[in-house]
């Protein structure tokens, strides 16, 4: 393992030679990669927000704690002095706010940076002084959970700096509530809409006032002007933290406010009691269906089964190879019968244990039971099963089993809700009996017929397994009763039970597979029906008589019988899957403007035909031989240039600090209308590369940036040259779904074995 590891990194390290070789020639806006090269999170951390000589310290904490935890300690550091002295407290409270969020973030994303605004000291009406941290619309990337223990960072500055706690007004209370509103009907739907007296209640108790600069057009109407809010535009960075990270995430944060502490945040119990219990509790806890999952449905994303309803996803406890944290599997028979509305990496919303998951196929769960036009009743157990009889189906019964981890229902401290019972269950308590004849049995893929299943049960007092054990919980006794008058005018023939035509409906309700035959009811797997009916030993009328409920009527006949789905979980269609190669539209090769010059199919050859064209971009100026350009670095001396403001109005020439013309009063831009040999230009580019001028480069009109830095040419020969595209930040990417994956076969990803071998894998 360390050497694949070593293999990537020095890889990695060619690439940036190559790279910092390639931008020192001074084709590209800088002249060495943005990126820093980061051999670990630590140094990620370090690198991206600071402060100097961090790195090191983050990695002993990590070692020790969570990285929820070393966030809160590196900032009671920081602030302590142990990193350097900033200029005032609100610097050093910027600083260990930014870095604390990157370590909870990993630093891989830009909330750190472009999600924190800045970090003020205010005061409260009495005097006092308070935290203010101002939140951006970018703090979303961090994520529910990150934006909330970015508060709980915040408080623990505040405590570090000897601060009081924000005092808000009654006005500034009543304006986040309008804020939240406004935010979900002008803006974006939140993921979670809070109760307007939640949010009352939240600003109220919260130790550091939220707030943030305007991120949309949009202003509100009734709570304006105030004091301490400096714009009566919409705060989307502060309504995002207060809704979808700290109401949305009470029970994530009361952990650490527990573990590590927290004052001032005793409120927050209240919030969390919904969710939290503690074991002796957990019996005597009733698990409501839950209907957040389905508001605000999208047209055209299906809702696969309703809040714990009947027939819906069974819960199955458990990992596969591609599921884990935030992903749970189904079977991918249901994925077919769905109309393959769901693809692998598919996101869906949950009502349980979280807000949402990606989803992948798993066959070694229970598929769905299924009703044919025909009046079958089959269990599909295969894909290929599934794609056989699609066009059969009449209903769906059952939509078969949802994998999910126990570490989903811990992050989300949600309780643990009862599981159906299943083979690895059943096999589990096959081996308590170590004597016992039926060892072949723990193989969990070696199913027992229906006879020995019962033996099985009779003799070592084991439930029925789960093959033969159907949904009988989920009918009342009075339709057990109803069930029973049809089973026992059953008649058997040929290893067949033949039932009359009636109530078919309740066989269909707990799962048993059957088919219509002349007029009757065909079962072929029966027997354990009878048995848990009394048609083999017992008495039906008498059990039927004194029991309260299904699962203790079934359990009278002398085998053990556990519930088949004790919980179903609702699902709906999320975000479809689009794991794809991310391309403008039309796409292009290379972000070049050449206008209208290039037809509509923007090929730059045709523009080329042109001579020069008038197009808009940067103005750079070579202060050694007066050249203005469009590079880095002067393509006739080789110098540096620098960037000059144009004004379109007259033609006056400016340095970069100056923003209006001094002689007509026009705005200053930092590029220019100008002519462009673009012949000159591509054939430079043929040259350089080495190319034949076969490849058809596709440009763009025009560009909408500040600086409007156009691409080198010779990039967009090389991707026209290996069929490759740009997208309009300048990357060249394939978006692709983050799941988890703990083994695969070569032929999966096709690539052979030696080469797996030679990139490190045993």
């Amino acid at each position: 393992m360390e050497s694949y590891f070593r293999s990537l990194e020095e890889g990695v390290k060619r690439a940036y030679s190559i790279a910092l070789k390639a931008r020192s020639r001074g084709f590209d806006p800088e002249l060495e990669p943005e990126i820093p090269f980061a051999k670990d999170m630590a140094e990620r951390v370090e690198g991206l927000v600071g402060p100097k000589g961090v790195a090191p310290r983050i990695r002993e904490l990590v070692e020790e704690m969570s990285n929820e935890e070393a966030a809160i300690k590196i900032a009671g550091e920081i602030v302590k002095g142990k990193f350097g002295k900033f200029d005032d407290n609100e610097k050093t409270a910027e600083q260990a706010l930014r870095t604390s969020l990157a370590l909870i973030t990993e630093g891989i994303v830009a909330a750190p940076l472009e999600g924190i605004v800045k970090v003020r000291i205010k005061k409260n009406s009495d005097g006092t002084n308070y935290l203010a941290i101002y939140f951006a619309g970018p703090i979303r990337s961090a994520g529910g959970s990150a934006q909330a223990l970015a508060v709980l960072v915040g408080d623990a500055i505040r405590v570090g700096l000897g601060l009081n706690s924000y005092k808000p007004t009654d006005d500034e209370i009543e304006r986040f509530v309008e804020e939240v509103d406004l935010y979900n009907t002008e803006a974006a739907r939140l993921q979670y809409h809070p109760e307007p007296q939640d949010i009352r209640k939240a600003v109220k108790n919260i130790p550091v006032e939220i707030t943030g600069e305007p991120t949309e057009k949009v202003e509100v109407s009734g709570y304006r002007n105030l004091e301490r809010i400096e714009t009566n535009s919409l705060r989307g960075g502060a309504v995002l933290v207060l809704a979808e990270g700290v109401l949305q995430k009470v029970g994530k944060i009361l952990k650490y406010v527990n573990k590590l502490g927290f004052e001032s945040w005793e409120w927050l119990g209240e919030f969390a009691a919904s969710r939290v219990t503690d074991d002796s509790e957990e019996k005597d806890v009733k698990i409501e269906p839950s209907f957040k999952y389905i508001k605000e449905l999208v047209a055209g994303r299906p809702v696969l089964s309703h809040p714990s309803e009947k027939g819906g996803f069974r819960l199955r406890y458990g990992r596969s190879r591609n599921s884990g944290f935030a992903a749970m599997s189904m079977h991918p028979a249901t994925m077919v019968l769905t109309d393959d509305f769901i693809a692998i990496g598919t996101q869906l919303k949950t009502e349980r244990p979280g807000k949402g998951t990606a989803v992948t196929p798993c066959d070694a769960i229970d598929g769905p039971i299924v009703r044919l036009k025909d009046g079958s009743v089959l269990r599909i157990e295969s894909y290929s099963q599934a794609l056989k009889i699609r066009e059969d189906v009449d209903e769906i019964l059952f939509m078969g089993d949802i994998l999910v981890n126990y570490g989903d229902f811990l992050e989300n401290n949600h309780i643990l809700i009862p599981a159906g019972y299943c083979e690895e269950w059943w096999v589990q308590e096959l081996e308590r009996e170590k004597k016992s004849k039926y060892t072949e049995y723990l193989d969990i893929e070696n199913i027992p017929d229906e006879e020995i299943a019962i033996r099985i049960s009779e003799e070592l007092g084991i439930p029925i397994h789960p093959r033969y054990t159907y949904f009988y919980h989920d009918l009342t006794l009075e339709e057990m009763k109803l069930l029973y008058d049809m089973l026992k005018k059953g008649e058997v023939r040929d290893e067949k039970l033949y039932i009359p035509l009636q109530e078919k409906h309740l066989l269909e309700f707990i799962g048993v597979p059957h088919r219509i035959e002349d007029g009757y009811i065909v079962l072929q797997e029966f027997k354990s029906l009878l048995y848990c009916f009394g048609l083999v030993n017992g008495n039906f009328e008498e059990a039927y008589s004194r029991v309260e409920s299904t699962m203790e009527l079934v359990n009278s006949f002398g085998i053990k019988v556990m519930e088949k789905a004790p919980s179903y979980i609702g699902l709906r269609m999320g975000r479809p899957e689009k794991a794809k190669e991310r391309k403008m539209s039309p796409a292009v090769n290379v972000l070049f403007p050449i206008g209208r010059n290039g037809g509509k199919t923007r090929e730059v050859e045709k523009a080329t035909r042109k001579g020069k064209i008038k197009i808009e971009v940067v103005y750079r100026y070579c202060e050694s031989c007066s050249k203005v350009g469009i590079t880095t670095l002067c393509q006739r001396c080789g110098e540096p240039t620098v960037f000059k403001r144009k004004c379109q109005s007259c033609g006056y020439t400016g340095d970069i600090s100056e923003s209006t013309c001094p002689k007509c009063s026009s705005r200053l831009n930092l590029y220019s209308e100008r002519d462009i040999d673009i012949k000159i230009l591509y054939e430079r580019a043929k040259a350089r590369v080495g190319s034949s001028g076969r490849e058809v480069v596709k440009g763009i009109i025009g560009m909408t940036s500040l600086y409007k830095i156009p691409e080198p040419i010779e990039k967009g020969l090389l991707r026209a040259k290996h069929g490759v595209y740009v997208f309009k930040d300048g990357t060249i990417r394939f978006d692709s779904t983050d799941i988890p994956l703990t083994h695969f076969r070569p032929r999966e990803v096709m690539v052979s074995l030696e080469i797996l071998k030679m990139l490190g894998y045993d």
